[in-house]
């Protein structure tokens, strides 16, 4: 990842914290004592496109991804892609890549070895992780604060 990726990532997270900030000072959820810095942000590239997409969530959030429009927090218009495809769901520090489709596969790659999610399945999403749904390349990181990329 280059220096001006990590910048716009950083910049990302930035802007989600201030509107955490803000919806937290108006619904007054963030607990006495804790911070911003100490949440996880998921952040969800489509590689494959020029430029490249990218996304950054709380990860609390539910991730939906697919070719729909409506009901989906990330559209992908690609015909091999399912219309919900899969989600994404953060729990106890991992992210979980549950495939939604009724047919349709997610092919993840780390090196050289290879897995494939059929459709009811789910697995955790690793760091290094290069995921294919339909002809779409994704990476997503997790980022804890911004810890991760500040230097």
């Amino acid at each position: 990842m280059n220096s001006k990726q990590l910048s716009e990532i950083q910049n990302s997270i930035r802007e989600l914290m201030l509107e955490n900030k803000i919806n937290n000072s108006i619904t007054g959820k963030l607990r006495e004592g804790e911070f911003e810095t100490q949440r996880y942000f998921i952040y969800v590239e489509i590689t494959n496109t020029n430029p490249c997409l990218s996304y950054v969530f709380n990860s609390n959030e539910e991730i939906i991804i697919g070719r729909s429009v409506k009901g989906t927090s990330i559209s992908i218009q690609d015909p091999y892609v399912s219309k919900f495809h899969c989600k994404l769901i953060f729990y106890q520090g991992y992210i979980y890549m549950q495939n939604i489709s009724y047919g349709n596969l997610i092919e993840i790659k780390n090196g050289l070895k290879k897995r494939v999610v059929n459709p009811g399945e789910e697995t955790v999403v690793f760091q290094n992780d290069k995921i294919t749904l339909g002809q779409e390349k994704l990476r997503i990181l997790l980022f804890h604060g911004l810890s991760n990329i500040e230097n």
